[in-house]
């Protein structure tokens, strides 16, 4: 905030912006919580004209103790929610792991497998074909490296990878009301975070789908790649 000069203005609305100028500059400081505007001529000598700028107050200071309303209750019913008052345990029956994959495995997808079935030991991977390659073709290649996780195929012609997830998600939820689903994303992070860029966006949105949805815990499982620097140290004779 600019510092105003060392004379009152002599404009209205140049007086007006700098009482309400100060003003906030008391909130932010948390010097006041209450902020009252005298309009008269008491001291300044101005006169108020509603038309001219003194509308402002009527305006400023109900939307200002507005949001301050919607705050104070936004943290009481957050505290309220969170409270351990006649809170029950949760009873997870059973815990079902989704992990999506590509249709060619790699280091990433077997990572994340691991780590599935540290956690549970229903493990299911899901792919969803927006190539329209031979499912035959696809489930023989998974086989080959993975042998103890079921995989589903879900043809997707339009070429659409999330909705067809959620969908499955959702069918995978409804099986069992005592079960908790576990999306669990396979990741890679890049050496340069402009990569990121490049990559990973199909996780993002699907982050984004399930953000909203009680019940379903989603997981990221990371796979740091190497950069150009380490990879040559590795190479270099000792």
């Amino acid at each position: 905030m600019p510092r105003p000069k060392n004379e009152l203005p002599q404009d209205v609305p140049d007086h007006m912006k700098l009482m309400l100028d100060l003003i906030v500059l008391a909130f932010q400081m948390d010097k006041t919580r209450v902020a009252t505007v005298m309009l008269n001529n008491d001291l300044s000598q101005m006169n108020f004209k509603f038309l001219e700028g003194a509308w402002l107050i009527f305006i400023f200071v109900p939307l200002v103790m507005f949001v301050f309303w919607k705050t104070r209750r936004h943290y009481f019913e957050a505290t309220k929610q969170l409270s351990l008052a006649d809170f029950e345990r949760p009873r997870v029956a059973r815990h079902t792991v989704v992990i999506p994959v590509p249709s060619t495995p790699n280091r990433v997808v077997l990572t994340a497998v691991e780590y599935a079935h540290s956690i549970s030991r229903d493990v299911i991977a899901v792919n969803v074909n927006t190539d329209g390659k031979d499912h035959k073709e696809i489930t023989h290649l998974w086989k080959r490296f993975v042998d103890d996780v079921p995989l589903v195929i879900l043809d997707s012609p339009y070429r659409t990878v999330v909705r067809p997830l959620l969908q499955f998600i959702d069918e995978v939820e409804d099986l069992r009301e005592d079960d908790k689903v576990t999306v669990l994303l396979p990741e890679f992070v890049p050496d340069q975070w402009w990569h990121n860029l490049l990559h990973n966006q199909t996780s993002l949105m699907l982050k984004g789908a399930l953000l909203f949805r009680p019940g379903i815990v989603v997981a990221s499982v990371p796979h740091h790649l190497r950069g150009d620097s380490e990879r040559r140290r590795e190479r270099a004779p000792k």
